[in-house]
């Protein structure tokens, strides 16, 4: 596994404890269903039994062409040069996007550590008609400001890096585990 995915799924995992975060500040009870469903990241239940689904999707800040910002594939594959541009472009899928209530998108932004969430529903997805949804970097606003802390970017010796940000994630897994609410500090 190359250096860029380690950063990459480290990334996914960390955002989608955020994306859990995030759900039960706006008052859900949340499930993390993980690899075990490749349409659905997590369950929600709000106070009266109902129950919704949520796709979270990551990205991290990369200049394509002439501009920055964030590129998550709904579909397909995507392989990337070391530069951070897509290698031959986005190899055409017949995945369908997927059947989730919610996509969570979140922005992270390397220079600040900054994670910006933002919030879609199915059918605004859809009705893009893409298979790759992109925003600019110039578009994040304070208001979808999540949280900042940076995350590594893993060296050669990826299993030391890890060791040291275990703690990072392991900051977050206590509040999933319990399901209660956040307190601002």
């Amino acid at each position: 596994m190359n250096l860029n995915n380690k950063t990459s799924e480290y990334l996914g995992r960390f955002s989608e404890l955020l994306a859990t975060l995030y759900m039960m500040q706006k008052g859900y009870l949340v499930y993390q269903i993980g690899n075990a469903n490749k349409n659905h990241d997590l369950i929600c239940e709000d106070a009266d039994g109902k129950l919704i689904s949520v796709q979270v999707k990551s990205s991290s800040n990369r200049k394509v062409g002439v501009t920055y910002g964030f590129s998550f594939r709904l579909v397909g594959e995507a392989g990337f040069n070391k530069d951070g541009s897509l290698i031959g472009g986005i190899k055409r899928s017949s995945k369908k996007i997927s059947t989730s209530n919610i996509f969570l998108f979140i922005c992270y932004v390397k220079e600040s550590g900054n994670f910006y969430i933002y919030e879609h529903t199915n059918k605004y997805i859809k009705d893009k008609n893409c298979q790759v949804f992109w925003m600019n970097i110039n578009n994040l606003h304070i208001n979808n400001l999540f949280i900042t802390k940076k995350i590594p970017d893993f060296s050669d010796d990826f299993d030391e890096d890890f060791e040291i940000q275990i703690p990072l994630l392991w900051d977050l897994v206590p509040l999933v585990q319990v399901n209660r609410p956040i307190e601002a500090a």
